[in-house]
């Protein structure tokens, strides 16, 4: 058995195993994206349908015009593509844009019903805990990144569909946003409870008239393939549940991985 502790929440809160937008729903944290942002997301392609349009996870570009030669973008940002599409009815594409002046791209297929990490640390990309991929430039952006869309110079571009579990943000190394998907109970609201900003967690909705779909209550038993780290060796979890750990307020998250 693997064994790791859970995040605890105030009262009023109820945690959720992901959060989900039909498309319409995003959100605007407020931090700036640059080469000096870190992240790290859980995500899947929960519930979507086939498509080949592309879907902005979050993130942003920014057009740039110089006073000679052509303009040109700057970007951070995530997108999917390909969804149910072209390459059998469970695979999606998973893309990282990353540039100034000239924009990198990196892209990976993978199967749609599991759940896959990505982060991006000092410009190193990790895909479920292992080393893929490594950028080189320096950007520097005045645009807030998006949630669930990405901020096209300032218009919602790519507004997505797929299912957010949780997202980790850090900016010249500090933690400027740890985002899990919650329930408030004082209005049933849906969105992510930032645990970096105690004094006013929640961020819902940037549009009032669109809401997110909840996912099952942490704690409900799940047999969805989440991928982890055990002694060094990634493992495909097999149940997930938890039990009270002794004590209510003091829960644990149990994995039992495949043999």
């Amino acid at each position: 058995m693997l064994k790791t502790s859970i995040k605890t929440f105030p009262a009023g809160y109820q945690q959720l195993q992901y959060i989900q937008s039909d498309g319409s729903a995003y959100m605007d944290p407020g931090v700036k994206f640059g080469s000096d942002i870190d992240f790290e997301i859980k995500l899947s392609c929960e519930g979507m349908t086939s498509s080949s349009t592309e879907y902005g996870i979050f993130g942003a570009y920014e057009w740039v015009y110089p006073s000679s030669g052509s303009k040109y973008i700057k970007s951070l940002y995530v997108s999917i593509n390909n969804v149910g599409g072209g390459m059998g009815l469970d695979r999606f594409t998973l893309w990282l844009h990353y540039g100034d002046i000239t924009t990198e791209t990196w892209s990976v297929t993978l199967p749609k019903s599991e759940v896959h990490t990505l982060a991006l640390k000092n410009k190193v990309v990790y895909l479920n805990g292992e080393e893929v991929h490594t950028f080189t430039q320096d950007i520097t952006m005045n645009t807030n990144g998006y949630i669930f869309a990405v901020n096209g110079a300032g218009s919602l571009m790519y507004k997505a569909g797929a299912t957010i579990h949780y997202l980790k943000l850090w900016k010249a190394g500090k933690l400027v946003g740890e985002y899990y998907p919650m329930r408030r109970s004082s209005d049933s609201g849906i969105g992510f409870y930032d645990s970096s900003k105690p004094e006013n967690p929640f961020v819902g909705s940037a549009d009032p008239t669109q809401t997110f779909t909840a996912g099952p209550n942490v704690g409900a038993n799940t047999v969805r393939k989440i991928y982890t780290k055990y002694n060094g060796e990634m493992v495909t979890v097999k149940k997930m549940y938890t039990t009270s750990g002794g004590h209510k307020d003091n829960p644990v998250l149990i994995f039992e991985s495949e043999e």
